[in-house]
């Protein structure tokens, strides 16, 4: 698949994250602004930079912006040079959002779910049959 980012590095960062995940089963070509030669796949992932993509696919899968690890909040703060008494509030607050990120991604599954279920009961109605008939992806 043709993994799509903004830059060199942060390209090579979310394909190394990606891969540490588990995901590391495929074959990621990497594209960015300045990359002159890249493969026409059927497939495009990116973090949230769609516009970037080079042509078209059959399908696009935007992953999103990326939530930044703990290590890498205490490497920005150390770089910045934040004094401790701060530190504990940027981390406290960083993890609420975390916190209120998770639960409105479950509410979004959640809703989603109920929606397949609705769509399912009608299709199954309107084929006037008792059969279950799932909705596949």
């Amino acid at each position: 698949m043709l993994f799509v980012n903004d830059g060199y590095e942060s390209t090579n960062e979310a394909v190394g994250q990606l891969e540490e995940l588990g995901l590391d089963h495929v074959k990621y070509h990497k594209y960015y602004p300045g990359v002159d030669e890249y493969p026409k796949l059927g497939v495009i992932v990116t973090p949230g930079e769609l516009q970037l993509a080079p042509y078209i696919p059959n399908k696009m899968i935007d992953l999103g912006t990326r939530i930044l690890g703990l290590s890498t909040i205490f490497e920005i703060i150390s770089i910045l040079g934040i004094d401790d008494s701060k530190t504990h509030l940027l981390v406290s607050e960083y993890l609420k959002d975390i916190v209120e990120i998770s639960k409105s991604i479950d509410e979004k599954r959640k809703e989603s779910q109920t929606n397949k279920e609705i769509l399912e009961s009608i299709i199954n109605r309107t084929l006037g049959t008792e059969v279950f008939v799932p909705i596949t992806r």
